[in-house]
C-alpha cells in the first residue's frame, strides 16, 4: 500500500505542476510506465513487492549509469525514443522529430500525457482517474 501512496501523491503534485506551468509556457508532460523497469525484486535484497515504475527509473533509460541490469529489447526500443526525445527538446524545444511518435504539448483541457512504456510511447489519457488526483489527492489539505 505505501508504494502506491507515494505514487499518487507524487505523481499527481507533478501533474498540478504542468497545469500551472502549462498557462505560461509549452510544457510537455509525461509518465515513465515501464512496470518491469531493472532492477529486478531479486537484486535487492529484503525487497517483498514489485518495484513498478518506481521515482527515477527512467535515468538509466537515458544515460549509461552502470549499476542496473541490462535492458531488454523492448526496454532499449523505448530508450531510444526517450534519447530521441530529449535529444530533439534540449536542441530545438520541442521532443518531436524523426519517426517518433508524437509527444503533444500538455494542456490543462485535454490533460494527455505520454506514455513511455516499453517498446513504444503512446499517448495516455487516463492519468487523473488512474492516479485519483481530483477525486481523492487534490482534495487533500
Amino acid at each position: 500500500m505505501v508504494p502506491q501512496v507515494r505514487t499518487g501523491y507524487f505523481a499527481c503534485s507533478a501533474r498540478n505542476a504542468d497545469q500551472l506551468f502549462a498557462k505560461f509556457t509549452t510544457t510537455y508532460a509525461y509518465e515513465f510506465n515501464d512496470e518491469n523497469a531493472p532492477p529486478p525484486q531479486s537484486q535487492v535484497p529484503g525487497l517483498t513487492f514489485p518495484l513498478g515504475a518506481f521515482h527515477g527509473a527512467e535515468v538509466q533509460y537515458l544515460f549509461d549509469v552502470g549499476f542496473f541490469s541490462e535492458l531488454d529489447s523492448a526496454q532499449q526500443q523505448l530508450s531510444r525514443a526517450m534519447v530521441h526525445y530529449w535529444t530533439n527538446f534540449a536542441a530545438t524545444g520541442n521532443p518531436n522529430g524523426g519517426s517518433l511518435p508524437t509527444w503533444s504539448s500538455y494542456s490543462a483541457t485535454a490533460d494527455v500525457f505520454q506514455s513511455l512504456v516499453p517498446p513504444t510511447p503512446t499517448t495516455e489519457s487516463t492519468f487523473n482517474t488512474g492516479h485519483l488526483c481530483d477525486g481523492f489527492w487534490n482534495l487533500l489539505p
